[in-house]
């Protein structure tokens, strides 16, 4: 895509390039809307009830780092919308790098939301597709590109650190649908995307003449923009450029009626010591401290243009009505692992799931029944897990992608008393051979002969030979042991408390973990005012919690295995975003609350202690099998 000649950084598309665009924008998966109530509509003059929203508390937002200086704008939309789908997510605001994508995609060469989130959507073996934070080696913004081609990079990917990293497990760009429906319809879809804490990516045909420059460097933040100014009537427009601009749409206001207004954030120069010689001759006064500026919101959602510029009568995708305005936004699948637990009684069992390890169930399914052995796996390679459950009596594996209570797919494999196990072990083929990603399938381990068997194609067969590891009394585990997108295997071995790791599936193992939750390391109580029991008396007070992992010189005598070690289940999770999976370790334990001068009564809690620091806990129903599950719910 050739440089534009503007005041401020545009796209310029080639009437070839405008066509895929179009026909990208037309294929795209939309976004969900959520159902609106019904209601009479009325119209905006006639309803003065309005609100003003916006998303800015959740952008890191530091405006003259955030300039561009290339034809990346639609990079610079699509990080911030990446950046503001992490603070929602995890609560932290942290600054990812544009440097990083343009340095591995030409990204001053112009593009659109697809492109983007096909970058950020391949393998984690691929480290070049996880976002990097602008605090890295290299990793800010670099002003000047080495040449006057776009392809000409101001830094090679190669000098950029690429760890830490937040990694996403999938990236999709949506299309929200704003053509072919009245102009109330689609101002509420926007709306929508939204209101779900998702910013939205508005690309547009930039305007002729650069009205929307001199706008940008003459008024203030406070005005309002009318693209109905330009617009050339929704049939037909003959013009001399095919420029293109893209900008984060992040909130609005339409409390006075006859000024509805989206804010949108914008990465040219704010002030005039950001601009070059020729912008401060022409804009001496701009002010724009924020970036910010409004765009209304009555406007021709419907407008479209024939004829891209340089394009003949003959030429390909000449003959196409195309849209002026694109509204985006970006699915982001983390990473980041939640946990939960499933708790059976003589009848049923419910997953209870917890989507980021906040104390609380987020989402409580009924499925699986008395005996059945739950498991989880993104059996539908949409990044987000599902869940599933081994039937022992009939062996066979049960799979719900969707978390809605029904079977998607029920597999016959292994026998009654094998230990059912879920794992990426097979590559999944596309048609781009940079694309390929793992497959989730299922396993079983056989403690007869403690073998490991792997079904990576859910084709009920084993795609590998048995592999030999671990001991009759082990619990095998699945994990992504050292972050190159496939799973490896291992187990917890009951006897001495030690997680045995294998990445290769050879059957030998590449680390050992003692992981050891101490008795006098405990939590007397998660909650104020419950006892713990110890020798005979009731303790009160609380220590630190979390997990232990013992040093050099502690021993086993420091903890009561008979309160402590039969009881402690092993966990496998991401549970902090690094893109390798960890363990830990969970335990059932009853705190004492006391109701009256001689009674207490018994609560039962499971407790997650997780490796890094992180710890849980629920209570449970006494007296019935619990079994702990980790897995990307979100």
């Amino acid at each position: 895509m050739a440089q534009a000649q503007q005041d401020f950084p545009v796209m310029h598309f080639t009437p070839q390039e405008l066509l895929v665009l179009h026909d990208d924008y037309m294929e795209a998966p939309k976004a969900l809307i959520r159902p609106a109530i019904p209601f009479k509509y009325i119209p905006p003059e006639d309803n003065p009830i309005g609100e003003q929203f916006d998303l800015l508390k959740y952008f890191p937002y530091i405006p003259k780092e955030r300039l561009q200086h290339c034809n990346d704008c639609w990079v610079w939309a699509c990080t911030g919308a990446l950046e503001i789908d992490r603070a929602v997510r995890k609560g932290t605001m942290k600054r990812l790098s544009v440097q990083w994508f343009n340095s591995n995609y030409d990204g001053c060469c112009g593009g659109f939301p697809s492109k983007f989130a096909e970058f950020y959507s391949g393998p984690k073996s691929f480290s070049k597709k996880k976002p990097i934070p602008w605090s890295n080696a290299n990793a800010y913004y670099h002003k000047v590109q080495k040449g006057e081609s776009c392809t000409d990079r101001a830094v090679p990917a190669d000098e950029i650190s690429a760890s830490p990293y937040y990694s996403i497990e999938h990236c999709e760009a949506q299309v929200i649908p704003t053509t072919n429906v009245d102009k109330e319809t689609a101002i509420a879809n926007i709306k929508d995307i939204l209101k779900q804490k998702k910013a939205v990516i508005f690309l547009y045909k930039n305007v002729p003449n650069n009205n929307f420059g001199k706008f940008w460097g003459t008024e203030k933040e406070d005005a309002i923009w009318h693209f109905d100014n330009w617009n050339c009537g929704g049939i037909e427009c003959y013009g001399e450029i095919s420029e293109g601009h893209a900008v984060l749409c992040v909130g609005y206001d339409d409390r006075d009626p006859k000024n509805r207004y989206w804010i949108m954030v914008n990465s040219w120069p704010t002030n005039f010591d950001d601009l070059n010689e020729e912008q401060k001759e022409k804009y001496p006064h701009i002010n724009r401290p924020n970036n910010i500026f409004r765009v209304s919101m009555d406007m021709d959602y419907d407008s479209t243009y024939r004829m891209p510029a340089g394009c003949s009568e003959n030429s390909s995708g000449c003959d196409v009505e195309q849209y002026f305005f694109k509204w985006w936004t970006l699915k982001v699948s983390s990473a980041g692992d939640g946990v939960g637990f499933v708790q059976g009684d003589k009848i049923s069992s419910s997953f209870k799931l917890d989507k980021d390890i906040s104390g609380s169930i987020d989402q409580e399914i009924s499925y699986a029944g008395k005996g059945d052995m739950p498991i989880k796996g993104d059996w539908d390679n949409d990044g987000i897990d599902g869940i599933g459950y081994f039937r022992p009596d009939g062996h066979t594996f049960h799979l719900d992608n969707n978390r809605d209570s029904k079977d998607d797919k029920i597999l016959s494999y292994g026998e009654s008393k094998d230990l059912p196990l879920a794992g990426k072990w097979a590559r999944r083929p596309q048609k781009n051979p940079f694309s390929l990603q793992w497959q989730e399938g299922i396993g079983y381990f056989r403690p007869s002969d403690h073998t490991f068997h792997l079904d990576g194609n859910l084709d009920e067969q084993d795609d590998m030979p048995p592999i030999s590891y671990g001991s009759s009394d082990s619990v095998p585990l699945s994990g992504d042991w050292n972050g190159d997108g496939h799973d490896g295997i291992g187990y917890y071995s009951r006897s001495d408390f030690t997680f045995h790791l294998d990445d290769n599936l050879d059957g030998k193992d590449d680390r050992t973990l003692n992981y050891l939750v101490m008795f006098d390391k405990l939590p007397n109580s998660p909650i104020p005012g419950e006892l713990n029991y110890v020798n005979g008396k009731f303790v009160s007070g609380i220590s630190k919690h979390g997990p232990f992992l013992p040093t050099k010189g502690e021993t086993k005598s420091e903890f009561d295995p008979k309160i402590i070690g039969p009881m402690q289940k092993p966990l496998v999770g991401d549970w902090n975003e690094d893109g390798k999976d960890e363990v830990g370790v969970v335990i059932q334990e009853s705190r004492w609350k006391k109701t009256t001068s001689m009674f207490h009564e018994r609560v039962n809690y499971l407790c997650f202690y997780l490796e890094g620091g992180r710890f849980a806990y629920y209570k449970i129903t006494p007296n019935v099998s619990v079994y702990p599950i980790s897995g990307n719910w979100n």
